[in-house]
């Protein structure tokens, strides 16, 4: 990303941008708990729906984006002490200070991040992710980009030598009722 694409970012927070959107990712709920409990790195952490939903079931996260508006959302709430904030672009060259027991990359197409964030993982540790796939057709949720989309087979190919417990590609239903067009991940670091 650049200065740009966080001044866009930062406008559309002050906007008011998924304000009301603040349920944690369908795929994390459904593998919650198959995660090892412990540190979690949440990048590209938005408003910071997810960083707060693990901190929450007990996680210490560190909440990672570009958006000064969207991280000033994130740690807030009751289990706002569990939640570390970092403005980095992911985009350029980022690396943490430590490994986690859980990475979550949800909703942003980086493969060079996630093929770097396996490297991120205690033994043990698990990467989560779910970036949009490309699409047959015009798709209902998400920009239309292959900027913005894997191809079929790339998610699963960036986690690299990490074992994959599941991983999924096509069609699901958001909370929204709105149809996506996925790729999903669950690896672990053995």
């Amino acid at each position: 990303m650049s200065i740009q694409d966080r001044e866009r970012w930062n406008a559309r927070y002050a906007e008011g941008a998924y304000a009301n959107r603040d349920h944690p990712s369908a795929y994390l709920l459904e593998h919650v708990d198959l995660l090892p409990r412990g540190d979690a790195l949440d990048l590209a952490c938005g408003a910071g729906r997810n960083s707060r939903f693990l901190a929450e079931q007990g996680w210490q996260v560190t909440a990672v984006d570009i958006s000064d508006e969207g991280l000033a959302r994130v740690a807030t709430g009751e289990f706002a002490d569990r939640i570390t904030t970092r403005q980095a672009d992911l985009d350029q060259s980022y690396e943490p200070a430590k490994a986690y027991d859980v990475v979550l990359v949800l909703r942003y197409l980086n493969l060079n991040l996630i093929r770097a964030a396996s490297g991120w993982l205690k033994p043990g540790g698990a990467l989560l992710c779910e970036v949009l796939l490309a699409a047959p057709s015009p798709p209902a949720v998400g920009p239309e980009s292959t900027r913005f989309r894997t191809q079929p087979g790339q998610l699963a190919d960036a986690a690299g030598d990490l074992e994959v417990v599941h991983s999924f590609e096509g069609e699901v239903v958001d909370p929204d009722g709105r149809f996506a067009h996925v790729a999903r991940l669950l690896a672990v670091n053995h």
